[in-house]
């Protein structure tokens, strides 16, 4: 790899590193789930969205931002990652 392609890919990278971290506590809450009782069920989801049911704009939020973050994420993709993989590509 190189300094231009590392440089090219960093801001990549680090956003992966910290949504990966929030995408583990997914995982682990949906291995959970089938184990939980209802009461533990609302209680997980209500560590997860911290926000009560009945809290609609909280909800919005956190709805607009996960829409954000995968938005912004296939944005950078497609703006950084598959012109250096296309480039690499018709260099072949």
């Amino acid at each position: 790899m190189t300094t231009t392609v590392a440089t090219e890919t960093a801001p990549v990278r680090t956003e992966h590193e910290r949504l990966l971290g929030h995408a583990e506590h997914l995982r682990v809450a949906a291995l959970e789930l089938p184990a939980l009782s209802n009461e533990e069920r609302r209680e997980l989801l209500d560590r997860i969205l911290d926000a009560s049911i009945h809290d609609v704009p909280r909800l919005q939020e956190l709805l607009y931002g996960l829409h954000a973050l995968i938005t912004v994420h296939f944005q950078m993709e497609e703006g950084l990652y598959l012109p250096l993989l296309e480039r690499e590509l018709s260099s072949q």
